[in-house]
């Protein structure tokens, strides 16, 4: 039957006016964790340059867990001092899902993040949630000389 989770991505950097290009599995982040954040994000330094997150928007993910990540497809592209990011990720999760009593929906009580699928009721919860991410990002960021 395989293994429970598989990974892939494809991921280019620096192709003409392409700062980067992802297929596959990869993580956003943007917007300082406020928007989306899905890298590692350290806090409580003595640094004063420690208090703004850094880190490249788009990366490819390359970790083994089944949970914080998309999948999908992801654009940036830089000319002068604009960059745009659009990603768009589709991918099923696995979730505690409940009936309503009254009307007999379902709704979701819990998403499962730990990724183990060992008795009958997690492999029932394995992939019943289908999630749909859509996103885009502007930015401008220019330099300001110092005066002399």
């Amino acid at each position: 039957m395989g293994f429970d989770f598989y990974s892939f991505h494809f991921f280019a950097r620096k192709l003409g006016l392409m700062e980067s290009l992802a297929l596959g599995d990869f993580t956003i982040n943007m917007g300082q964790g406020l928007i989306h954040w899905q890298g590692l994000a350290f806090k409580k330094s003595s640094e004063i340059t420690a208090v703004k997150r850094q880190s490249p928007v788009m990366k490819p993910y390359r970790s083994a867990g089944e949970f914080n990540f998309h999948r999908g497809v992801g654009i940036s592209l830089k000319k002068g001092n604009w960059t745009s990011t659009i990603f768009g990720s589709v991918r099923q999760l696995s979730a505690n899902t409940e009936s309503d009593s009254a009307g007999g929906k379902l709704y979701v009580t819990s998403i499962l993040t730990g990724g183990l699928h060992r008795s009958d009721n997690e492999l029932a919860d394995r992939l019943s949630l289908r999630q749909t991410s859509i996103g885009a990002n502007l930015k401008f960021k220019k330099s300001i000389g110092m005066p002399d």
